[in-house]
């Protein structure tokens, strides 16, 4: 449970990291997002970047959780992304040990 945990958490990094990349492509005028709206986003990419580098991470996933709008995975696709995570772990490893 907490690798599918620790996977989800992941993947919400990576939505923010697409919506950031979205709207550095807007800000070349790709799309049509208003001065304001990348002004803030703009802002609150400095923020983060700053408390990274003070190694403040509570106050940075309380910041990503705060803009994040993606639902919580429940059980059955925790259990689901959890076994084919161990099924995979198990063909590397045995890949592994045939080389040796």
């Amino acid at each position: 449970m907490q690798l599918s945990r620790r996977l989800e958490y992941t993947i919400s990094w990576r939505k923010q990291g697409r919506k950031r990349k979205k709207a550095n492509d807007s800000k070349n005028g790709v799309e049509g997002e208003s001065p304001v709206v990348m002004k803030e986003q703009e802002n609150l990419r400095k923020k983060v970047t700053d408390l990274i580098k003070k190694q403040k991470l509570p106050a940075v996933t309380k910041i990503v959780k705060g803009k994040d709008d993606s639902k919580p995975w429940n059980a059955d696709a925790r259990a689901k992304v959890g076994s084919r995570l161990i099924e995979l772990l198990a063909v590397t490893n045995s890949l592994y040990t045939a080389s040796l």
